[in-house]
């Protein structure tokens, strides 16, 4: 993948609805311990299914892919957000803060929706950038 994404992903704020401060890859978050350890999980994902292999598509069909996205998740406890990078040369994109999914589902569901990455976390351990697929589009 090419460096400038996977710096735009490092240095991006993933906002969760109801967290007191963003998501930050390399940074320990409270608010999602805190989900976390209310609900007897371990693990979380941070998804979205806008601008697949960060190609930009209408607001209309991104918001249809994130809603089909939702329904995939519906196992799982779902909080809405948007992640938008540092510099904010992107719109912010509407995601989901999925907690009790596994990072192979995670994995699964971000190739789904075309994502070359997501952000994964586990109770007490600093968020994670994951790739998923390459420049190409093939699994990473």
């Amino acid at each position: 993948m090419q460096d400038n994404l996977i710096k735009a992903y490092n240095e991006a704020e993933y906002r969760v609805n109801g967290f007191s401060e963003p998501i930050y890859i390399g940074k320990h978050s409270e608010d999602a311990d805190n989900v976390l350890s209310k609900n007897n999980l371990t693990e979380w994902a941070y998804i979205t299914a806008y601008n697949p292999m960060s190609c930009s598509l209408e607001e209309e069909e991104n918001i249809r892919r994130n809603s089909e996205l939702r329904k995939l998740a519906n196992d799982y406890i779902v909080i809405e957000g948007e992640g938008q990078d540092k510099q904010k040369e992107w719109p912010a994109e509407k995601s989901f803060f999925i907690a009790g999914i596994s990072l192979a589902n995670a994995k699964s569901l971000a190739v789904t929706f075309g994502q070359r990455a997501i952000v994964y976390g586990q109770l007490e351990q600093p968020a994670t950038l994951i790739i998923t697929l390459d420049r190409l589009g093939n699994p990473g």
